[in-house]
């Protein structure tokens, strides 16, 4: 008897679960949590509850009233001289076009804005070597955003730099994702406050006083701004090149930038400081008339859930759809949803030479396994694919002809695509795009090339696995 009413629940619950789920995903999306739901009603229940809807609206309302708040009140308007349009690339006017339209005129605070120099940083530790050299002549302030912040050497440089700036005045703020940074900020934040600076988590985890808090929600950006004359942004996390690696360091790519983008990056620092703390920051010290340090046309793109649009995706999908000759792409975790999917497809069928690079291990081994479920239509269709044995290609960049280099925190996986907050810099430039080339193509000749004969008679337990792992890719 305890057998069918425990079996007639379990039914119950899935044909309540299937037009509740149906109702806020998408099909791919929503059969992705149908899965564990149908295979464990109560626990998939539950699961789905927590982590899919519950949180999720409640953050994504504060956030978007912050967001309303701050840019309504037009902090960045000296950027505003610096905006332009169909001038920034000329054979990309459909990308700029949507730009606007999702960026600039329903998001607002982010025109593609010219007067820029930009400088793409690739070897390991450099990024944190030029941001400490920017501290250590900060004058101001210096603003850190970052998802992962590790108390390990290359942390602890960085927090004493920030301190030396601290102690002559400058307003040192640290923001750091409340999950990915947890140790850091019961580590070395306290000795980081008595020095000064001011450390806050961004979306803490607070699961007695918010049980419902969304723990896979995060705070993904890397966002550096000082004076509000340089930003950074980019793959790199503050932590040693070698962090949590055998072998190998990870391999990023950030952009340092000069000029009116750099207030873009501060818009993203001041709305999440906003967001965490209830602390507006304004006036000429944080938003200074930007000056004219380059000729590279630049716009940042936000993304997260309180977004009126996944601009990002939307952005990449279009970038990725006028290639015409070549198209690299660098990614740790190759997860993509069906529009990004069909676009590199479609790229390559009408003869774009499309390369995408991934790591041959990363360090998400669930997504390593989706990836590779993703391999066999990508090759079918003449993509070029290359896994890279050293370490851990973390960059996360877009090469496209000449023209336009994508290159910012987000990841090819719906996560950073819908559910974290993340940027990425829209670069309209040749001499950039040809430097972010090289890089890749260095890669490129480091890394072992997919044979699509051999990847289609690989072992069938394998494809079975990677099929699988599959199913859960949208929620990877």
């Amino acid at each position: 008897m305890s057998f069918g009413i425990r079996g007639v629940t379990g039914w119950a619950i899935r044909l309540v679960m299937i037009p509740l789920v149906a109702r806020r995903h998408g099909p791919t999306h929503a059969m992705a949590w149908l899965a564990p739901i149908f295979l464990f009603p109560r626990a998939g229940t539950l699961f789905y509850l927590w982590l899919a809807r519950f949180g999720l609206a409640r953050n994504a309302r504060r956030h978007r009233e912050v967001r309303e708040q701050v840019e309504t009140r037009d902090l960045i308007g000296g950027a505003r001289a610096f905006r332009i349009r169909e001038a920034a690339a000329p054979g990309h006017r459909d990308l700029i076009r949507l730009a606007e339209r999702i960026v600039t005129d329903q998001i607002g605070g982010f025109p593609i804005v010219g007067g820029n120099a930009v400088e793409l940083l690739d070897a390991p530790g450099n990024m944190v070597d030029r941001l400490i050299g920017d501290v250590d002549r900060a004058e101001r302030h210096a603003h850190l955003l970052f998802y992962q912040y590790v108390d390990d050497a290359t942390g602890r440089r960085v927090a004493e730099a920030l301190a030396r700036a601290a102690s002559r005045g400058v307003e040192c703020r640290v923001l750091c994702d409340g999950w990915a940074s947890r140790s850091m900020r019961r580590a070395l934040g306290p000795w980081m406050r008595r020095h000064g600076i001011r450390v806050h988590p961004a979306l803490p985890i607070h699961l007695l006083r918010q049980p419902l808090s969304r723990v896979d929600v995060r705070n993904h950006r890397k966002v550096a701004v000082v004076d509000g004359r340089v930003g950074y942004t980019g793959s790199d996390n503050i932590h040693d090149p070698r962090f949590m690696l055998d072998e190998g360091v990870w391999h990023q790519i950030s952009a340092r930038v000069e000029g009116a983008a750099v207030l873009q990056l501060q818009m993203l620092f001041v709305e999440d400081w906003y967001f965490a703390t209830g602390e507006l920051l304004r006036g000429a010290g944080v938003f200074p008339e930007p000056r004219e340090a380059g000729r590279v046309p630049v716009q940042t793109i936000p993304g997260g859930p309180s977004y009126p649009y996944h601009a990002i995706q939307h952005v990449l999908v279009q970038a990725i759809g006028e290639a015409t000759e070549t198209l690299i792409l660098t990614t740790p975790y190759l997860v993509p949803d069906e529009p990004i999917l069909l676009a590199l497809r479609l790229a390559a069928l009408r003869g774009v030479r499309v390369d995408v690079l991934v790591p041959l291990r990363s360090d998400r081994r669930a997504a390593d396994a989706a990836a590779r479920g993703y391999f066999g239509a990508l090759l079918e269709a003449g993509v070029r694919i290359h896994r890279h044995p050293g370490g851990v290609v973390h960059a996360k960049t877009l090469s496209i002809d000449r023209a336009v280099a994508p290159v910012g925190t987000a990841n090819l996986d719906r996560r950073s695509l819908f559910l974290n907050y993340e940027d990425v810099l829209l670069i309209f430039d040749g001499g950039c795009t040809d430097r972010l080339r090289d890089v890749q193509q260095r890669y490129l000749r480091g890394a072992e090339r997919v044979d699509a004969e051999a990847w289609a008679r690989r072992p069938r337990h394998k494809q079975y696995l990677e099929h699988t792992a599959m199913l859960l890719s949208p929620i990877l």
